[in-house]
């Protein structure tokens, strides 16, 4: 919090090269916390996602089911992560990005794919971290957002939907 409240703080911290530096400290952290890590003896750790790929399901269907009883459309985006996968290398090495998929085509429900487009551009530039995108990452998402949406690709339950909320498809404003 001290540093924050250094005069110029925030003018430098939004340069492209505070990120880039601050990517590759992040970077060396991770790395020198691991070689300390396989230093020690492993021991198996128990681990549980916070829920299972059947749960997460469960979940998405009654997200689905609040949309049809409420009136919204919902839209199904898997989780950006620095370095992520295409969409189509996703969905076959993560079962939760296979479950949304399956569950958004049964359904009718868009799934943006910012996956690829993320990976197609230079990725390190798109992260402030690992995990959360820059303005440059957020742009990306939103064009894959709005391309998905208004592209006409879209099911009769999501047209119906953005019809009643009147959202007109053929001129997007």
């Amino acid at each position: 919090r001290k540093i924050q409240n250094i005069p110029g703080y925030a003018a430098i911290r939004s340069t492209r090269g505070f990120s880039i530096l601050r990517h590759y400290l992040l970077s060396l952290s991770a790395k020198l916390s691991a070689d300390a890590r396989e230093q020690k003896p492993k021991t198996p750790r128990k681990y549980r996602p916070r829920s299972t790929p059947e749960e997460f399901g469960k979940s998405l269907e009654e997200i689905i089911a609040l949309g049809k009883t409420h009136n919204f459309l919902p839209v199904f985006i898997p989780e950006p992560l620095n370095n992520s996968f295409p969409l189509e290398l996703a969905t076959q090495s993560n079962k939760y990005i296979e479950i949304t998929r399956k569950i958004a085509e049964k359904n009718g429900v868009p799934l943006v794919d910012v996956l690829t487009p993320l990976h197609q551009t230079s990725s390190s530039s798109l992260y402030y971290d690992f995990i959360h995108p820059n303005p440059l990452g957020h742009t990306v998402v939103a064009k894959a957002i709005y391309n998905k949406l208004f592209s006409g690709d879209l099911s009769e339950f999501a047209k119906d939907i953005l019809k009643k909320k009147g959202v007109n498809l053929t001129q997007p404003s």
